[in-house]
């Protein structure tokens, strides 16, 4: 007489690597919305105190413009000079 019980079905085993995808994931996510919060948070300190000046160094200005004509000496690249 067989008195042995069949085995359970036994489960499958992860892949190796399946946990190292899943660190790696939530890392992702976690650094992605610290530097959204961060960037947020630097803008919003940035706004609030170029609020409170006076009126005069209201309007900021920058010291890059984008614009169609360029200042430098080189003359632009055309298919016939890399021939």
């Amino acid at each position: 007489m067989n008195t042995e019980r069949p085995r359970p079905p036994s489960r499958r085993r992860r892949h190796p690597a399946a946990r190292a995808r899943l660190v790696a994931g939530v890392l992702s996510a976690a650094v992605f919305l610290g530097l959204g919060g961060g960037f947020a948070a630097h803008q919003a300190a940035s706004t609030a105190a170029a609020s409170g000046g006076s009126a005069a160094t209201s309007s900021t200005s920058s010291s890059w413009s984008a614009s169609s004509g360029s200042s430098s000496s080189q003359s632009p690249v055309t298919s016939s000079q890399g021939s």
